[in-house]
């Protein structure tokens, strides 16, 4: 035992500060820390939206999205203004993919 507490405090990995976090990290997702449009153009990064009803795909391309969001838009945000183009359905999951 080490003294001042517990064995295992010495192991013990400091945390990450959230925003370097990935933003597929469950930590991330709930405290709302993602890329912003402009941080996916510059890393050359590509969004994939996936229709929950009828699994549709489209690969979303940041870049073409700034002109009406602006490049400070979390990424995320794009969801509730998405809508399939196969059924209409405006239920979609985004991942970030890299070109």
């Amino acid at each position: 035992m080490v003294a001042g507490g517990p064995f295992w405090d010495h192991l013990a990995v400091p945390m990450k500060p959230p925003h370097l976090l990935r933003p597929g990290n469950r930590y991330a997702r709930e405290r709302g820390i993602g890329r912003t449009l402009g941080e996916l153009v510059r890393a050359k990064m590509a969004l994939v939206a996936i229709c929950r009803r009828c699994k549709h795909r489209r690969v979303l391309y940041p870049a073409n999205f700034i002109p009406r969001f602006g490049g400070d838009l979390p990424a995320i945000e794009l969801q509730q203004h998405l809508h399939c183009s196969s059924c209409r359905g405006r239920m979609a999951n985004l991942h970030e993919s890299s070109r």
